[in-house]
């Protein structure tokens, strides 16, 4: 995997403006050397770093903190592995996502009355394959389930498809005050307005002369823009300001994130 990772990370040098994998593809080999350590301790076993821990083929490896941590039995460093396998529809218990940018958000929990045992061990769900962990049918464990669909209501951004999650008056939604996944229009629709609507990936949004927006289709390369959103490729350029190819840096709190990992 080493091998794999450095040849890769060559290979981007050469071609691309930054050499940086995909972040979200959780069977590139440099993601898997990042989330398949080697240590010696097993699953729900104390833990200070990553490095600490017994990884496993295809899994996410963390070290988190012990939701039991200052109570007896608890972790000394306050700190457990965690293991995270991929999640398919309806696998439990699910500790947390994997967001569209690759950033993974997952801890371990306790529930007392079933189990004095922190939960070290299941899955994560990913945006990126249709999911997200919410309350299934085997509670009080959550499970993975699909993305809701525009309309529907929510109660975060990220179990909606459309991944935004607002209220009727344009707020964050909660579990008292939920919200609907906003609905994404193709290019020629409304956005922006009351009732709130979003482009769907082939459009942007742009102001009009009335006061009011509406979606555009997508520049093709070598068309004039002014930022990212504009151009089918995702990239502007902003020395020549045109749609390119090429790809644009990657996201930085998955950067950040990835980072700290290594």
């Amino acid at each position: 995997m080493r091998a794999a990772c450095l040849a890769d990370l060559q290979r981007l040098a050469a071609s691309t403006p930054h050499c940086f994998p995909d972040v979200g593809d959780l069977t590139h080999a440099c993601q898997r050397l990042v989330y398949e350590p080697s240590g010696p301790q097993r699953p729900g076993e104390p833990c200070v770093q990553r490095a600490d821990c017994a990884g496993n083929a295809g899994a996410i490896t963390l070290c988190s903190p012990d939701p039991t941590r200052g109570r007896p039995g608890g972790s000394p460093t306050g700190k457990i592995c965690l293991r995270l396998e991929r999640g398919r529809p309806g696998d439990t218990p699910c500790l947390g996502h994997v967001l569209q940018n690759g950033t993974v958000a997952a801890v371990s929990y306790a529930y007392p009355i079933v189990d004095p045992r922190p939960v070290a061990s299941g899955v994560v769900c990913e945006a990126r394959a249709g999911l997200y962990c919410g309350p299934g049918d085997n509670p009080p464990y959550d499970s993975c389930l699909p993305l809701i669909e525009d309309g529907a209501s929510c109660e975060h951004s990220v179990t909606c498809q459309s991944r935004e999650c607002r209220t009727e008056t344009g707020g964050d939604p909660s579990s008292l005050n939920p919200g609907i996944c906003t609905p994404r229009v193709p290019p020629g629709q409304p956005c922006n307005g009351s009732p709130r609507t979003i482009c769907d990936d082939t459009g942007y949004c742009q102001s009009t002369d009335d006061g009011t927006s509406i979606c555009r289709a997508k520049h093709p390369d070598g068309s004039a823009c002014e930022w990212d959103g504009m151009c089918l490729s995702g990239t502007c350029d902003p020395d020549t300001k045109l749609c390119v190819t090429r790809p644009k840096e990657p996201d930085t709190t998955a950067i950040f994130g990835f980072c700290s990992r290594l």
